[in-house]
């Protein structure tokens, strides 16, 4: 499992996706698929430097942003190496609502940075997703310098060196963030947020099908 007992993430694996989620249908069919904001791999190395570090506030803040159950009980477990339901807590750290935003994957998208991040214009978004969109913009500049200090001396490169003021700072950011980002939903697909690059055309005789399939890039 990803996920050991001490609470360290010991391979970049995201946790399996939150069942009760599930994607915008259009016809003709679009391939959707969930884009993190914050990339996975900054999310788990902030997460295992304040583990390894035993910045236990920090962990605990943590724990309530991604509404984790019990999060002192999480954080005695951790300490003392008992971890239990230990995938769900993978699941929680890797698909927050928050952070995530659907939309086109594979040949419907240009321009995915993949495991980078994934900076979404404020354009075309209600208010609601405006302010989280704000929220996980401000929560991420905290976070991106954290992620890449070394690693923490016998452990492995996913694992950044994190002092105690870093980790306070990255506390801070977290619980400045927390009402506006705690419990939300993802961003489910909304067209406004995203520009056409190529037109599609439904297929005449199979309109569920694509005769020339569509293609978007985030607005910039």
């Amino acid at each position: 499992m990803a996920l050991n007992t001490n609470g360290i993430l010991t391979d970049p694996s995201r946790g399996a996706e939150p069942s009760d989620w599930e994607h915008s249908t259009v016809t003709p069919v679009v391939t959707f698929t969930w884009h993190h904001t914050i990339p996975w791999n900054c999310l788990a190395a902030v997460w295992n430097g304040l583990v390894a570090g035993q910045h236990w506030a920090a962990v605990e803040t943590f724990l309530r942003l991604v509404s984790a159950q019990d999060p002192a009980g999480a954080v005695r477990q951790i300490r003392s190496g008992t971890l239990m339901d230990r995938d769900r807590l993978h699941t929680q750290l890797t698909w927050q609502g928050w952070n995530i935003v659907e939309g086109p994957g594979g040949d419907f998208r240009e321009g995915d940075p993949g495991e980078g991040y994934d900076k979404w214009s404020i354009q075309g978004l209600s208010n609601n997703q405006r302010s989280t969109v704000q929220a996980v913009d401000q929560l991420y500049m905290a976070m991106r310098p954290l992620a890449a200090r070394p690693p923490r001396p016998g452990f492995a490169t996913n694992v950044p060196n994190l002092s105690a003021n870093e980790a306070k700072a990255v506390e801070k950011a977290m619980a400045q963030q927390m009402a506006a980002l705690r419990g939300k939903p993802p961003m489910l697909w909304n067209p406004d947020a995203w520009e056409v690059v190529r037109e599609g055309q439904a297929d005449r005789k199979l309109p569920s099908l694509w005769r020339t399939p569509p293609i978007w890039r985030k607005r910039a």
